[in-house]
C-alpha cells in the first residue's frame, strides 16, 4: 500500500489519513465507515480503494504507520542516559502528547487499537513495532536501586503506566466531549502531579524535583 500511497496527490494523501485515523479511532475498526472517510477527506470511493485496497489493508497501513512513528519519535528524541524511570516515563508522554498536537486523531486511534484487537495481524504489528521498545523503555540504564525495598518492581510499572495511560484517555475524552482543543502543556502538568505522587510512594525517598 505504501508503494501506491507515494503516487497519490500529497494534499490528498495528508487529508485521508487524517480522515482514516480519525473515524477508525472514533468507531474502531468495524463500525467505521468508508463513506464517512471519503467525505471528509473530500475523495472519491473510487480513489480510496484505487489507493488503499480495502477497508481492512488501509486499517492494517494505519496501524503499522502509528506505530513505526511512535516508536522513532521515542527512540531519537528520549535521553536514554537518565535513570530515573518517572523522568523517562514523562518524556514518552511529552513525545506522545505532541504526536497528538501534529496529529490530532492519533492518541484515540492508538486507543482504539489495544481496545479493538480483533484482526489478528494487528498483534502482530502491536508486537513487531512495540514489543522490543516496551523492554528498552523500562529496561535500559534504569537504576531500580531507587525502589523502596520489597516493591514488586514490575507491578510498580504496570501502576505507574496505567495511571499516565488512563490519565491521557480521560483527558482526551473530556476535551473531544466539549470540542475544545486539548491543551497538552495542562496534561503535562497533570501528569507530573501523578509521577510525584507515585515516585513518592515507590521510591526509597525524595531526592528534590525531578519534573522539568
Amino acid at each position: 500500500m505504501e508503494d501506491r500511497l507515494k503516487a497519490m496527490d500529497p494534499q490528498k494523501k495528508e487529508r485521508l489519513l487524517q480522515s482514516a485515523y480519525q473515524e477508525f479511532g472514533e468507531n474502531r475498526f468495524d463500525k467505521a465507515s468508508t463513506n464517512v472517510i471519503v467525505r471528509n477527506a473530500q475523495i472519491s470511493k473510487g480513489l480510496l480503494y484505487h489507493y488503499s485496497g480495502s477497508k481492512k489493508e488501509l486499517y492494517l497501513y494505519l496501524c503499522e504507520s502509528a506505530f513505526k512513528m511512535m516508536a522513532k519519535e521515542i527512540e531519537e528524541r528520549v535521553d536514554w542516559d537518565k535513570s530515573d524511570l518517572f523522568e523517562r516515563i514523562k518524556a514518552i508522554a511529552i513525545v506522545k502528547f505532541q504526536m497528538g498536537e501534529k496529529y490530532p486523531y492519533i492518541l484515540p486511534f492508538f486507543t482504539s487499537i489495544y481496545a479493538d484487537q480483533k484482526i489478528m495481524e494487528t498483534n502482530g504489528i502491536i508486537q513487531q513495532y512495540s514489543g522490543d521498545l516496551y523492554k528498552r523503555v523500562y529496561a535500559q540504564n534504569i537504576d531500580y536501586q531507587l525502589f523502596k525495598p520489597g516493591t514488586d518492581v514490575e507491578k510498580a510499572i504496570s501502576i505507574v503506566r496505567w495511571t499516565i495511560e488512563k490519565y491521557g484517555e480521560e483527558t482526551q475524552a473530556k476535551e473531544m466531549m466539549t470540542e475544545s482543543p486539548i491543551d497538552y502543556g495542562e496534561m503535562i502538568l497533570g501528569i507530573d502531579v501523578y509521577l510525584k505522587m507515585l515516585r513518592s510512594a515507590f521510591y526509597k525517598e525524595e531526592r528534590g524535583e525531578i519534573f522539568d
